[in-house]
């Protein structure tokens, strides 16, 4: 299913209309109407679109991505450290991402509003 596809179903099962979209993300009218015809937004306007709805990125973009198993596993990990450990757990995989070697733009974009905010608050827990 494309994101037009998606976005249109989404909209119909809340009973929105595109200027309902619009007024609650206040992305225009002219943009929403462009995603629902077969465009694509800028990731920023997507995780508007996403948040106003209900859904995540992954349900929005039709991904079929579990990252949900090791991100839990990386949480259950943390709570068990005390504060100084999982700041090194934070530092280090900041560490990883900023070399480029480890990074997914995909997974970070995908992630980094829950997940990832989840991590720093365990980080920052304790």
């Amino acid at each position: 299913m494309t994101f037009s596809e998606k976005l249109n179903q989404l909209l119909a099962q809340r009973n929105m209309s595109p200027a309902d979209l619009s007024r609650c993300t206040g992305i225009s009218k002219a943009a929403i109407s462009r995603y629902l015809a077969d465009g694509e937004p800028v990731w920023a306007y997507a995780v508007i679109i996403a948040d106003a709805l209900g859904v995540s990125l992954d349900t929005l973009a039709e991904r079929n991505v579990n990252h949900t198993r090791t991100v839990s596993e990386i949480l259950e990990t943390c709570s068990r450290l005390n504060h100084k450990g999982q700041k090194k757990v934070l530092d280090y995989s900041q560490d990883l991402v900023s070399s480029g070697r480890y990074s997914s733009a995909e997974g970070l974009e995908a992630y980094e509003g829950r997940e990832h905010t989840e991590l720093r608050a365990a980080g920052s827990a304790g």
